[in-house]
């Protein structure tokens, strides 16, 4: 029952966090404290309990150096203009009859190479929503798809902090989970889709892609070779190079 009792306590203060916007760590550092009270009732010493906590911890250390490299990655691609041609030609490409379904895919790619959604959602979600500004379609549908399109990333990137954190908790291959959360993910991508190309369809936009477009060939150079950071990772990634050389490798080229 005290263990119940915990995670009931514990699912109510996140809740309260995630509602109030209170900062995530305060409702964990109070269910580890209920936590330890509950274990010391039952007779753990301190000592061994503070033990397993810095031995779970450690854990996560090698997630924090991805989500440090994913910082570098992505302010180096900015500064190379790898982000910005993608950005140009993603836009470029988008057909306005089908916009929020390209919206959806789009976000989904940009996800899975920068292996962030919140790097996706400030980068081509953002261009993608000042493209169809003025279009006269509800915007929440619109950000609906590029949020759906951001979050696939986090789930099938090798990038993606929590890929990495959940398997450097199980202790498993990466790649191998990549592998199993992309059988599993894609029917959920089909449907989505097809969804997304029926509002598309029922919503057709009128972009204003073109002058965004102009306006980042005016501030970026968009040589092909600024893709080269992209293609690096995309290359050491498929030949299961580990995760945090071939960002690092990325980085290189996008510095050069």
């Amino acid at each position: 029952m005290d263990l119940l009792f915990f995670v009931i306590i514990s699912f109510f203060l996140l809740v309260v966090s995630a509602v109030k916007g209170y900062f995530v760590v305060y409702p964990l550092l109070a269910s580890m404290a209920i936590f330890i009270v509950i274990l010391l009732n039952r007779g753990f010493p301190l000592k061994s309990l503070i033990k397993m906590a810095v031995a779970g911890s450690q854990k996560s250390f090698s997630v924090i150096a991805i989500l440090l490299l994913i910082g570098a990655v992505m302010a180096v691609w900015m500064a190379a203009g790898t982000v910005p041609v993608l950005v140009y030609w993603g836009i470029k490409s988008i057909d306005p009859q089908y916009f929020i379904f390209w919206a959806f895919i789009l976000t989904s790619v940009f996800s899975v190479l920068l292996g962030t959604s919140f790097g996706a959602a400030s980068t081509i979600g953002i261009a993608l929503t000042i493209a169809a500004k003025g279009s006269g379609v509800n915007p929440n549908t619109i950000a609906g798809a590029i949020i759906a399109g951001a979050y696939f990333g986090d789930r099938c990137s090798p990038m993606s902090s929590s890929a990495n954190l959940i398997a450097a908790i199980t202790r498993t291959e990466i790649y191998t989970n990549l592998k199993n959360m992309a059988v599993t993910a894609f029917y959920p991508l089909i449907v989505s889709s097809i969804l997304y190309l029926i509002l598309s369809l029922a919503n057709p936009v009128e972009v204003a892609g073109s002058n965004l477009a102009f306006e980042i060939a005016k501030a970026f150079n968009l040589n092909l070779i600024t893709l080269l950071p992209a293609l690096t990772i995309l290359i050491l990634c498929v030949l299961r190079v580990e995760v945090k050389i071939a960002m690092a490798v990325s980085v290189i080229a996008g510095s050069a």
